[in-house]
C-alpha cells in the first residue's frame, strides 16, 4: 500500500486550470478572492466562458488555519458541520483526513465515515483536491481528525509540523467528562468491530466485556482522556491564545451560544442558527446501548483510570480556569464494585 509523500516541494507547485466561468460571474469570483487573504490566485478571462487560472499552492493559501483536534468522542462531527454553516467557513465534507499525519510511520485508523469516502495511499495533491472541493475563498479553512490527540499511538509529529506549516494555526479543542469518553469510546470501538491501536494499526476486536478490554488495553483509552497531556504536546509550540477548549457537556446544553464563543475565537462575524437544525452526528450511544446495557467500572479500573486521569484533570482546570462542575467523577456514579476485574 502507498504511502502518502509529504515532500514540501508540493505546497509550492504552480497549479494551471481551464475553468468554465461567465464573464459576470468571472468578475464575482475575482472579487471575493481578492477579499480573501488565504486564497489569491491569478486569473485571466477568455471569454467565450472560459477562464485561465494560475493558481500557485503556499502553504498560507490552501491549508487549514484552524483545526479541531478531538477529543474522540466528544462532539468533534456535530461541531465540524454546524461551523461549515457559516458563510465564512469552509469545512470539508470529509472528517478525520489527518492531512498532517505522517503516513509513512502509521497508518491511521479511519472512521466509518471517512472510509466510505478516501482511501489510504492518495498522494498529497489528490487529498488536498479532496479537501478543497467545494472551497470558495472562505476566510477560515478548517479540519477536523481527532488522530491529533491520539499521542503516543499517532499523531506525536503534529505540532512540530504544524509551528513550521502553519505558524498561525488555530485550534479547537473538545473535552468530556474523562470516564464518559472512555466508556464512549469503548463503545464505539466495539460497535465497528475494530479495538482502537495496536502499534498504529487497526485489528479485530474480540468482543470482551467493557472492564476486560480495559484492564488488557488501558492506554489506549486513557491516553486519549488525558486532555491536558495531549494539550501540552502543542503548548510546546503555539502560545495559549492559540486554543480554544469547549467543554462537550455544555456545548450539547447550548449549542448557539458554543458557536458564538467559537466564531469569535476564529475572527468571523457572530450569528444565529436556528435550534431545530441542530442534527447530532456520528452520536453512538443509542446504537449500542441495546447491545451494551449501561457500563460501569470495576474497582481495580476505576482505580487505575482515575490515578492517570486525575492529576491530568487538576491541569487542565489550571489551563481553562475553570472548576468544570459538570464533570462527576466520583466512584459512587461510575464504579461497580461487584464487577469482576
Amino acid at each position: 500500500m502507498a504511502t502518502r509523500n509529504r515532500d514540501d516541494a508540493f505546497w509550492t507547485t504552480p497549479k494551471v486550470n481551464l475553468v468554465q466561468c461567465s464573464a459576470a460571474s468571472f468578475a464575482n469570483k475575482s472579487a471575493r478572492y481578492h477579499r480573501n487573504p488565504f486564497l489569491s490566485p491569478s486569473r485571466i478571462y477568455l471569454g467565450r466562458g472560459r477562464c485561465l487560472e494560475l493558481k500557485q499552492l503556499r502553504l498560507r493559501t490552501v491549508l487549514p488555519n484552524f483545526l479541531i483536534i478531538g477529543a474522540m468522542k466528544s462532539g468533534t462531527s456535530s461541531l465540524h458541520y454546524y461551523l461549515g454553516r457559516h458563510d465564512d467557513i469552509y469545512t470539508p465534507n470529509l472528517k478525520e483526513p489527518g492531512l498532517f499525519l505522517d503516513y509513512s510511520n502509521e497508518i491511521p485508523i479511519v472512521s466509518s465515515m471517512s472510509a466510505n469516502q478516501i482511501k489510504m495511499g492518495l498522494s498529497n495533491d489528490q487529498l488536498l483536491r479532496t479537501l478543497l472541493n467545494g472551497y470558495h475563498g472562505e476566510k477560515m479553512f478548517g479540519e477536523s481528525s481527532t488522530f491529533y490527540t491520539k499521542a503516543p499511538y499517532m499523531g506525536s509529529e503534529v505540532p512540530a509540523r504544524l509551528s513550521k506549516l502553519c505558524p498561525d494555526m488555530k485550534f479547537i479543542y473538545l473535552v468530556r467528562n474523562p470516564l464518559a469518553r472512555i466508556v464512549a469510546q469503548y463503545r464505539h470501538h466495539a460497535a465497528v468491530a475494530k479495538q482502537p491501536f495496536n502499534g498504529g494499526r487497526p485489528v479485530a476486536l474480540t468482543q470482551r466485556p467493557f472492564n476486560e478490554e480495559l484492564a488488557e488495553n488501558p492506554g489506549a483509552y486513557v491516553e486519549l482522556s488525558r486532555y491536558f497531556a495531549q494539550l501540552n504536546h502543542y503548548l510546546r509550540f503555539f502560545p495559549k491564545a492559540s486554543f480554544k477548549v469547549i467543554v462537550f457537556e455544555r456545548f450539547v446544553k447550548n449549542v448557539p451560544a458554543t458557536l458564538k464563543n467559537v466564531f469569535e475565537f476564529l475572527g468571523v462575524e457572530s450569528r444565529q442558527y436556528d435550534g431545530g437544525n441542530f442534527k447530532v452526528y456520528n452520536e453512538g450511544k443509542q446504537r449500542t446501548r441495546k447491545v451494551f446495557g449501561e457500563i460501569r467500572y470495576s474497582a481495580a479500573n476505576y482505580v487505575r483510570v482515575m490515578s492517570a486521569v486525575s492529576p491530568d484533570l487538576t491541569e487542565l482546570k489550571h489551563f481553562m480556569a475553570d472548576d468544570i462542575p459538570e464533570w462527576d467523577i466520583s466512584a459512587a456514579k461510575w464504579c461497580d464494585f461487584q464487577a469482576n476485574r
